[in-house]
């Protein structure tokens, strides 16, 4: 019974379930599903008569209750004579492969086909998109509709000229599009003519025709790296930033020995142009630390030669895609523990493949059990760029190993484990 749910998990993990209940059965290609069962032998069966017998007994018992199908196949068994062995399993719907998954799974499969309804009022290449990328569909939730309307708007404007969040579309705001800027992008690629689109450009707003709303970017780093006043002298700088701060006693931390106030470091925030403006190899930048929570930024340790970013969630990638010269810096990322987190990891490392990440693996989860959080809805779909370790927490998560929709904020994790995994810079 195992074996045949964990078949089914993997073609929920890839879509084919979702995808293939919204479709008629002659448009289906995973299904039937057929799953190769590991029986005995007939050596087996005749030394282990017994448990062999169970074992037939249970999968026909499961095959019967769970309505999946059961091949056999007649073995000559020695002294037993012919036997009748079970040899595989096919799941021969996508409802009979719902079925063997938890209620989790069955009420995303029903707001699923509620989502994808909306896109009927576009056309089918509309509908196509949705269904070859049902997680993303899923991940967007009650802001489906909305990216539904915002491409039935720009469908009718095309190239409009003004700000994303001008568009007269109810409940839109910035965060809708940069939270799920790689769906809405494919499905306005999709429905909108290609004298509308402007594919040299990755960027949304240059894409779509919309006015570029400069981005800024919170940094720490050396007060001298960001062109900022030593302690002591007149501030220069025209960006905007800290002043130069009185002098004060330095506090280090009593066992790590790292500075927890240090007048040398500077926080500035700067439009992301001035920041891919900087060479930043040249001024002894050495590794670049992208942090998705505030709170943690403001405390991620800092050590000379290294720059703290503010990823501010969604969005990282395409802050670090700003930056020509990521490529010759070590580059650390630390976000959430949780889907969506993992996600944006996997999006970063797409932009930049050198990037490590810490603390976001399975000992830093299970070390901080009394921390454990919900995450509102979980984000699902394939993560191709992540690590051995951080698909482990990917899966562990989205299946819930440790408890349903599991999360760990970056914000619970000790100072004294950040200070530790970040006290080497990452390799390069």
């Amino acid at each position: 019974m195992a074996t045949v749910t964990s078949a089914a998990r993997k073609l929920w993990d890839r879509g084919a379930i979702l995808r293939e209940l919204n479709l008629p059965p002659e448009e289906w290609v995973s299904f039937p599903h057929r799953v190769r069962l590991s029986g005995p032998s007939a050596a087996d069966l005749v030394e282990y008569r017994a448990d062999a017998q169970a074992w037939s007994r249970t999968l026909n018992d499961s095959a019967a209750n769970a309505e999946w199908n059961l091949v056999t196949k007649r073995i000559r068994a020695g002294v037993l004579g012919m036997q009748t062995i079970p040899t595989a399993a096919i799941i021969s719907t996508p409802t009979v492969a719902l079925n063997l998954l938890g209620r989790a799974q069955t009420a995303d499969a029903s707001t699923y086909r509620e989502l994808l309804a909306a896109t009927e009022v576009l056309d089918y290449l509309a509908r196509e998109i949705a269904l070859r990328r049902p997680f993303d569909v899923l991940a967007a939730g009650d802001e489906w509709p909305i990216l539904v309307k915002v491409a039935q708007w720009l469908l009718a404007n095309p190239r409009p000229g003004i700000y994303v969040r001008q568009v007269p579309v109810p409940g839109l705001h910035t965060k809708v599009i940069e939270q799920h800027r790689p769906i809405l992008t494919r499905l306005l690629d999709t429905v909108l003519a290609a004298a509308d689109i402007a594919p040299q450009h990755s960027d949304f707003a240059h894409r779509f025709g919309f006015i570029n709303e400069a981005r800024s970017v919170r940094i720490r780093g050396d007060r001298g790296v960001l062109g900022l006043p030593l302690q002591g002298a007149e501030p220069t700088s025209h960006l905007e930033s800290d002043a130069a701060p009185a002098a004060r006693p330095a506090l280090v931390h009593p066992t790590l020995g790292v500075l927890l106030t240090d007048d040398s470091l500077g926080d500035v925030t700067w439009p992301v142009t001035a920041l891919a403006a900087l060479d930043a190899p040249a001024v002894g930048v050495r590794e670049l630390v992208v942090v998705e929570n505030k709170i943690s930024f403001l405390t991620t340790p800092h050590q000379p030669g290294r720059l703290i970013l503010w990823g501010a969630g969604y969005g990282a990638d395409q802050l670090l895609h700003a930056l020509e010269w990521r490529d010759r810096v070590a580059v650390t990322y630390w976000g959430d523990l949780d889907t969506h987190g993992l996600h944006i990891l996997d999006a970063v490392r797409a932009r930049a493949p050198q990037v490590r990440s810490v603390l976001m693996d399975l000992d830093t989860l299970e070390a901080h059990k009394p921390y454990w959080g919900r995450e509102g809805r979980q984000r699902a779909g394939a993560l191709i760029h992540l690590t051995e370790s951080e698909q482990l927490l990917y899966q562990a998560l989205l299946h819930g190993e440790f408890g349903e929709s599991l999360r760990l904020e970056q914000e619970y994790i000790g100072y004294e484990r950040v200070a530790f995994a970040l006290s080497t810079p990452s390799s390069r």
